[in-house]
């Protein structure tokens, strides 16, 4: 939110937004601006930022449960910049201070709500891992299928509530090793290395990823202890 959020981002930088996969039209519309942005960086800043991505994609896929605290100020703050966004360029006049300030905002303060509250950074942080690997499974084909997927995450958010830990570990090991198998191909496009030129191997190198980080989450963490009420004698 990434982790998750890096599909997002990665998805954007590929223009998926032009195809309709990622997102419904009215979104698209909405983010085409951050985009375009992104489409006109150099080979080198794209490169960089890949290698960002998918170190925090590795570290969602098998660490996300043990850097959960992380994750969650993480994704709200870039959910928080979205919303911001949305609000400055939506609801308000969109000029060049009004936005920044909403995002940077809008950032900031659901970030620290993630931090602070930790069920709220729990559902938050779900909600964005579910949403992304929903995508990442299914295909876009509107606002509906937009919607649908929204009220499946926030199941999924509402479900971690009550079982934090298997939650946390299935949506970030999905989330994070489709995003690292995803990346890793790009860098090797951006890179011309031609490793991949003749496989299919994104499936293949997901599921390997997402098993993994599974097993290795499930094997190095354990559930937090309950703490009990002392038993005070009559």
């Amino acid at each position: 939110m990434l982790s998750d959020i890096t599909v997002f981002l990665k998805m954007i930088s590929q223009g998926a937004l032009e195809e309709g996969q990622m997102l419904p039209d009215s979104l698209g519309d909405t983010l085409k601006p951050l985009m375009n942005f992104m489409t006109q960086l150099n080979t080198g800043s794209k490169v960089f930022g890949l290698i960002v991505s998918l170190i925090l994609s590795l570290l969602c896929c098998f660490f996300g449960y043990k850097f959960s605290r992380a994750f969650m100020s993480i994704t709200g703050f870039l959910a928080g910049c979205l919303i911001g966004y949305f609000v400055g360029t939506q609801l308000l006049n969109g000029s060049f201070p009004v936005v920044p300030i909403c995002v940077l905002a809008g950032g900031i303060l659901l970030a620290l709500l993630s931090f602070w509250i930790y069920m709220a950074g729990i559902f938050i942080m779900c909600f964005f891992l579910a949403f992304m690997a929903i995508s990442t499974l299914l295909q876009f084909t509107g606002d509906f299928a937009f919607f649908l997927y929204t009220l499946l995450s926030l199941g999924v958010a509402s479900l971690a509530l009550k079982f934090i830990r298997p939650v946390i570990i299935l949506m970030s090991s999905i989330v994070g090793g489709s995003s690292a198998a995803g990346i890793i191909l790009v860098l090797d496009r951006y890179l011309h290395f031609g490793v991949f030129d003749n496989l299919p191997p994104k499936v293949i190198m997901a599921a390997v990823f997402c098993v993994l980080g599974i097993i290795v989450q499930f094997l190095t963490t354990r559930e937090p202890l309950k703490r009990s009420k002392p038993k005070h004698n009559k």
